[in-house]
């Protein structure tokens, strides 16, 4: 009982409590950044779910855990910006900075199952259960964090609402973007519309408990010796989280372009072994009839090295009238895509 009575308001604190108001800039500014983070971290759930290769995959989900985690506490340091309340506000720096942690797990539970290909309904609803919960932690402990004069009180049923809501949108929002594969959507629109969901879950729970916390008592005078411009702060906090937010992705962008480049290249190196090891003659030319390709079975059937032919036409190798005539077979194949050469139609 003693833990709920400085937690939640009770009947003998019902008299009038402090009432903050909001800068509509900077609660705009908190709202933008977390749905870009939203939409950055489900574009690099894509690029987990795309990996073959588990390390890659788990390196993605974790960087973008941790991108995602913070644009979360950014998005509640920029809420706690916007609110001005008429009393000196300090905040533990300890606390302040340990209540990222819950951010980052809920993120990376979210991360974790967005990278699967497909999720069975009870795994979304406990996925979107401890998204929620995650986000409601990393809520209130920050809030934990505030030093001032007046008690800090909850009501609380508004409490339980804003944890129910958490809960319920980020559910949604995971539900959501599975839903949005079964459409004719682009992978763009499919983001942006997951990132607004899930950033409007982020944003409801933390205005949801703002409106939940009740501050009683005296205020006390800001503190001279202190010059803080919140708007300043914020805009500073936020470029940085989106920085690093787009590095996050583009790096595991990157990674997945190498992983592909690699695997193109084992592709093309199994390709060339079996071009090169083939009894048949193989010649490989471009549109234009030049020789890109010779395996050692066309130079013991022509006579001639693959450094010799490689770059040159390929009618050099035929005899005449065909040698005068190939570049309007070849023109001919091209305009009207019917493959005929001398005569006979060739597969």
């Amino acid at each position: 009982m003693w833990i709920l009575d400085q937690f939640f308001i009770s009947a003998d604190q019902m008299a009038p409590f402090l009432v903050g108001s909001y800068n509509t800039g900077l609660v705009i500014l908190s709202l933008l950044v977390a749905i870009f983070s939203s939409g950055m971290a489900l574009q690099t759930a894509h690029i987990a779910r795309m990996a073959d290769l588990r390390r890659h995959r788990q390196i993605a989900i974790c960087t973008g855990a941790i991108a995602l985690g913070g644009g979360i506490w950014t998005m509640h340091f920029i809420g706690m910006l916007a609110f001005e309340l008429c009393t000196s506000v300090h905040y533990d720096p300890a606390i302040t900075m340990l209540s990222v942690l819950p951010s980052v797990g809920a993120s990376w539970v979210a991360l974790q199952i967005l990278s699967q290909a497909r999720v069975q309904r009870s795994h979304l609803i406990m996925g979107g259960v401890l998204v929620g919960l995650g986000i409601g932690a990393m809520h209130y402990s920050g809030m934990a964090a505030m030093r001032m004069a007046p008690m800090l009180r909850y009501e609380p049923v508004t409490f339980f609402l804003s944890i129910v809501l958490a809960v319920v949108l980020a559910t949604v929002a995971l539900w959501i973007r599975f839903r949005l594969h079964r459409t004719r959507l682009t992978l763009l629109q499919r983001v942006v519309i997951s990132g607004i969901v899930l950033g409007l879950a982020i944003s409801g729970m933390h205005y949801t408990g703002m409106a939940a916390a009740r501050f009683i008592g005296q205020t006390t005078p800001p503190d001279d010796m202190i010059i803080f411009n919140s708007t300043f702060a914020s805009m500073v906090l936020s470029t940085f989280t989106i920085t690093v937010t787009v590095l996050v992705t583009a790096a595991n962008g990157l990674l997945r372009y190498r992983q592909l480049f690699l695997k193109m290249e084992e592709s093309e190196s199994h390709n060339r072994a079996i071009v090169d090891t083939a009894i048949d003659g193989i010649i490989t030319i471009n549109s234009h009839g030049t020789i890109l390709d010779f395996n050692h079975s066309a130079e013991r059937l022509f006579g001639w090295k693959a450094g010799e032919v490689l770059g040159r036409n390929v009618n050099m190798l035929m005899p005449e009238p065909d040698r005068s005539r190939h570049d309007s077979y070849l023109s001919n194949y091209l305009r009207t895509n019917d493959p005929k050469i001398i005569g006979v139609g060739r597969v």
